[in-house]
């Protein structure tokens, strides 16, 4: 679940999300967060076409190999 949040916020942070905390949530916040979204859907599809985020693969394998080459 922590992990969860902290990627939540993160979205948020870039104006790409609404985030409703499970102790925050309500019928009428749900709604209310569905149609914030809703209402600002291209403006969201516009941002995340411009994310920038770093390419996992390439961290993950850069990782592995300084593991790798640590071990032997």
């Amino acid at each position: 679940r922590g992990d969860q949040i902290v990627n939540a916020s993160y979205f948020e942070a870039k104006g790409l999300s609404h985030v409703v905390l499970e102790e925050n949530l309500t019928q009428e916040s749900l709604l209310n967060a569905i149609e914030e979204v809703y209402s600002q859907r291209d403006v969201l599809r516009q941002r995340l076409e411009h994310l920038a985020l770093p390419d996992s693969n390439q961290i993950i394998y850069r990782e592995l190999i300084e593991i790798s080459n640590k071990n032997q």
